[in-house]
């Protein structure tokens, strides 16, 4: 279980090796434990929201389904401020909306032998607007 929720972050760099993705955690954190925080804990979300909609296993236990959903998280943490209730809040609808938008687009881009890559990531971030979000 701990090898394909660290892979997530791993899967960032396009590895699935889960030592790399503790380091990506860990370098985060250097930098404010709390991204460190956001990316582990958005790619534990995407990974259990990916084995409650039945995703194919391969993809789960390569970390496939959690980079995503890591790379939303962080992207709610940098953006908004970390430490608000409200940005954990928003950050995990993320992980588990970019989960599901993760299938759609894998499903759609199949009948290309198309990778979708960080396109799911890419598509919800788009819409997050620091602006209307901020609280002052």
């Amino acid at each position: 279980m701990w090898r394909s929720l660290l892979r997530g972050p791993a899967q960032v760099l396009f590895l699935a090796d889960a030592r790399t993705g503790a380091v990506v955690c860990l370098a985060l954190g250097a930098a404010d434990w709390r991204y460190g925080a956001y990316a582990l804990g958005g790619a534990a979300l995407g990974t259990g929201t990916a084995r409650l909609l039945q995703v194919a296993r391969d993809r789960v236990e390569t970390g496939l389904e959690g980079f995503n959903s890591c790379l939303i998280a962080l992207c709610f943490a940098v953006l908004l401020e970390p430490g608000r209730l409200s940005s954990v809040l928003l950050a995990a609808a993320g992980c588990a909306v970019v989960t599901v938008v993760t299938a759609a687009v894998v499903r759609l881009l199949r009948v290309g032998h198309l990778p979708s890559l960080t396109l799911p990531y890419c598509l919800l971030a788009s819409c997050i607007d620091p602006q209307r979000c901020s609280h002052g």
